[in-house]
């Protein structure tokens, strides 16, 4: 009954916000009283605000999630607005983020969007994105050419439209933008679907698209692509795997070489052996489970499988889909015998220029291979459903905190369900950086004793990595395990503890990993053995911004002999700032008078705890703008009037705007419409051309500058500013311009070099970059 209740509470919270919705922009359609509203901001100040019609950048809305506006300028087929560009050429680095094929919910599934976007820009999307239709500019190359090589140049221009094309279609797949693939496919009738689209789809995990393929008998699996598809997902594994290795080594040979090399370095040169990753997991299930193919085992028989993450920051869900792949692909004792030869002559692995330990990697080989059945998968994945943890992280159930504390026999079996899933994969993570993932299993799962008395551990724990791998893991069931490693550890390096060099190693990782306080306290009683002050004298200078909890600033703050704390470190987390405020106000206050606002960029969280605590900060506020030396320097700017400053501080948006842009360019743009264009390295022309400021611009074209005009220009063609281009060309004042050498080598924008070619400005120069959305 409660659950009706509160769905239906849901389901009308839903219906409000879509009204509400719905009302706010019938209000900004009516032109009467969008205008009566604007007239009461007409004065407000103006910075990071901007007018409905001044937000033409599809890019910036999408980054800033102002996804209803962008919903209602493409329904009202607003043609000055500007899509991001991302060049469909495979090799050159793109930033996809804001694609307007990859939105978020609830936009991503809005068909109507999608149709509109098509209808009202069908010569941006589908004439020229999707069919590489840029007659405009081929037309002239083709039309000049000679009769012989007109059928080459046609041969290539149609090549390289089915290229576009085919980019283009597989960005909506990786995308999986099922909407937008489907409307091209059944309402324009525009794409025949093919076997690359489907292969395509499940290589991106885009098991929606894959779905409509397959579900709606768009394409059919055969023997002829069943074998493509799986050649293909191996191909693409062992492909990543090389990258990902070959990105680990470079990182190791940034560390400092090792004893051995890495023997991911042997297997990459050894043309007879493949190896694929855990990337191919999710790929496996789809096909076996859903699309209900058999895997061709023949094609897996001589390669080899790894892990490629760490356990213990992966989810339970994810280790269980690497054992389901292990099991699928028929991995057995004699595959294991193989490996341990392997690494028995090549050496196991180094750890991020780190060497295992030798009794770690004899520990290794001396492992027995444990295999568990499918059946007993599934078991194991229902008992994880059941209780909730599927979807966990290794690291946040070693407690089972979701599991009733009374029903502790589900808790032993649910460990020795985990347990059995690492035992499992362990011929797996031999490799590179993944030999971690053994010495997880074997001091967390396999060592049962909490408190062993041979000093076992410190034998297995000598780097940073494997310091972070333990110690980071906030479980009260390893607390006592923790903190016998961690005295082993002292133990066995007392006369480094005595130089500080390990213990400072020690106490600098423990806060930046977050760990117990309680292993933080043995590390104190071992300083306070050496040297009494050190924790007092070292906490502001060198740990504070590292600190992440406020349980761990508590700790440490109670280990000061002075109540006092640098005000300045304590402006790296506005979050422990106010906890200090509000828990030790007295001792706020008093590390409050020695606090000198420094010169530097303010996050908006903290120019906000300024303005919340104005009272407190407005003298110092005062005196940090009266300090005509050091500010003079940063701030790069005239001294400041009392009236002047007063008039910055007392207004919020002022006082931000100062602290975020340092006082200059654009703050006096915003301030008083000053051009300070003499130090502007481009922040200001930006800004200009994003707002499409023409008053503005039009001083700076007046100054006749020409690398000023040419900067203009630059950032206009990649905002898509048509309208400052025929500003430019309307105006008899500025026509001028296009007579000289101001433009940029490379506009990507379709409308603007069609613009500048039908006005007859001099194009030679100027190269159009064929970009694909």
């Amino acid at each position: 009954m409660n659950n009706n209740k509160n769905n239906s509470n849901n389901n009308n919270n839903i219906i409000n916000s879509d009204n509400n919705e719905i009302i706010f922009w019938k209000v900004i359609r009516n032109i009467y009283l969008f205008k009566h509203i604007l007239s009461f901001l007409s004065s407000e100040f103006r910075y990071e605000k901007y007018r409905y019609d001044e937000i033409k950048d599809v890019k910036w809305m999408i980054h800033n999630k102002y996804l209803s506006l962008l919903k209602d300028k493409v329904q009202r087929n607003d043609q000055e607005l500007a899509f991001f560009k991302c060049p469909y050429y495979s090799d050159r680095k793109t930033d996809n983020k804001y694609s307007i094929f990859q939105l978020e919910e609830p936009l991503k599934s809005d068909i109507q969007f999608y149709r509109d976007l098509f209808k009202n820009y069908y010569t941006y999307f589908i004439e020229e994105q999707l069919l590489g239709k840029y007659d405009f500019i081929d037309n002239p190359k083709y039309n000049n050419c000679k009769k012989k090589k007109k059928k080459i140049y046609k041969k290539l221009l149609e090549d390289e439209r089915i290229l576009q094309k085919k980019s283009f279609l597989q960005r909506l797949i990786k995308y999986e933008n099922l909407i937008a693939y489907s409307i091209i496919v059944d309402e324009y009738k525009l794409h025949i679907p093919n076997d690359d689209d489907l292969i395509t789809s499940i290589n991106y995990y885009s098991f929606e698209i894959s779905n409509y393929l397959i579900l709606t008998g768009k394409l059919k699996i055969n023997k002829l692509n069943n074998e493509k598809i799986w050649k293909s997902i191996i191909q693409e594994s062992k492909d990543k795997n090389i990258r990902n290795n070959n990105n680990n080594n470079n990182n190791n040979n940034g560390n400092g070489s090792s004893k051995n090399d890495n023997i991911i370095t042997y297997i990459i040169s050894n043309n007879t052996r493949i190896i694929i990753d855990n990337s191919i997991d999710k790929k496996i299930d789809y096909l076996l489970n859903t699309l209900k193919i058999d895997i061709p085992l023949k094609l897996f028989k001589s390669m080899e499988y790894q892990i490629n993450y760490q356990v213990g920051k992966s989810s339970l869900k994810t280790l269980l889909d690497s054992c389901f792949t292990i099991c699928h692909l028929n991995f057995n004792i004699d595959y294991w015998e193989k490996i341990k030869n392997q690494f028995s002559i090549n050496g196991v692995s180094t750890v991020n220029g780190y060497m295992a330990t030798d009794i770690s990697v004899t520990q290794y080989l001396n492992e027995d291979f444990y295999s568990i059945p499918l059946n007993q998968l599934e078991v194991y994945k229902k008992k994880f459903q059941d209780f909730g943890i599927l979807s966990n992280n290794l690291n946040d159930i070693i407690d089972l905190t979701d599991i009733d504390d009374d029903d502790n026999n589900n808790k032993i079996i649910i460990n020795e369900m985990i347990s059995n899933l690492l035992k499992m994969i362990i011929p797996f993570t031999g490799y590179s950086f993944n030999f971690l993932n053994y010495l997880y299993y074997l001091v967390i799962f396999k060592i049962k004793s909490k408190t062993p008395t041979d000093n076992i551990y410190c034998k297995y724990i000598i780097s940073r990595e494997e310091r972070e791998l333990i110690f980071s893991i906030k479980s009260k069931k390893l607390l006592d395990k923790q903190m016998c490693i961690l005295n082993d550890m002292l133990v066995n390096n007392e006369r480094k503890i005595n130089n500080f060099d390990i213990l400072y190693d020690y106490w600098e990782d423990f806060i930046h990993f977050d760990s117990h306080t309680e292993l933080l306290e043995i590390l104190s009683f071992k300083y306070m053995k050496i040297n009494s002050s050190f924790i007092n004298s070292w906490f502001d200078i060198y740990f504070f911004h590292k600190v992440k909890s406020i349980e761990m600033f508590d700790y440490l703050y109670s280990k000061k002999t002075q109540d006092t704390i640098d005000f300045n470190r304590l402006f790296y987390s506005i979050t422990l700032l106010s906890h200090f405020k509000e828990k030790y106000p007295l001792n706020y206050e008093k590390s409050f008078i020695d606090y000198k606002i420094i010169h530097g960029y303010y996050e908006n969280d903290k120019i906000k705890f300024i303005n919340d605590n104005f009272d407190q900060f407005r003298v110092k506020l005062i005196n940090h703008f009266n300090d005509r030396t050091n500010s003079l320097r940063f701030y790069n700017r005239d001294p400041m009037d009392e009236q002047l400053i007063l008039n910055i501080i007392n207004d919020p948006e002022k006082l931000r705007c100062f602290f975020r842009e340092r006082g200059t360019t654009i703050f006096k743009y915003y301030f008083d419409d000053t051009l300070d264009i003499s130090n502007d390295r481009g922040i200001l022309v930006k800004e200009l051309c994003f707002r499409r400021d023409l008053k503005s611009l039009d001083k700076l074209f007046s100054t006749k500058s020409i690398p000023l005009i040419s900067k203009v220009l630059l950032y206009a063609s990649r905002y898509g500013a048509i309208e400052i281009f025929k500003y430019i060309y309307n105006n008899p004042n500025h026509i001028w311009i296009f007579k000289e050498p101001v433009f940029p080598e490379e506009i990507h924008h379709s409308n603007i070099y069609t613009f500048l070619l039908n006005s007859n400005v001099k194009c030679d120069n100027i190269t159009f970059t064929k970009y694909i959305h």
